[in-house]
């Protein structure tokens, strides 16, 4: 939630506030954005999900905890992947290998 508050005419701040709890987040408390749901969640709030690559995905608790089943699917498709490009990496390797025994 953002609440913009006028001083003078030359001189206007933006408060942010915690779309699940209410509590104003600062400089000092990280602002947030739930990847499901695009609320603006304050450091006390959010769950953070660490990927494989070097970003990280944030998300309020409610979203994390309605998404448990779809998250372990999303989990056991994920070791598959693995599985197959490591499957195709060793299919390449071999076809590489079989074309350099022939010649």
């Amino acid at each position: 939630m953002i609440k913009r508050e006028k001083y003078t005419a030359e001189l206007e701040k933006t408060l942010y506030f915690c779309d699940c709890c209410g509590k104003e987040i600062t400089k000092i408390s990280r602002r947030y954005k739930c990847k499901m749901c695009k609320r603006d969640i304050c450091s006390d709030c959010v769950h953070i999900e660490n990927t494989t690559y070097e970003w990280q995905y944030s998300y309020c608790h409610e979203c994390w905890n309605c998404g448990i089943d779809i998250r372990a699917q999303i989990d056991s498709l994920e070791k598959q992947k693995s599985l197959l490009h490591f499957t195709w990496k060793m299919m390449c390797n071999k076809r590489k290998v079989d074309n350099n025994e022939s010649n």
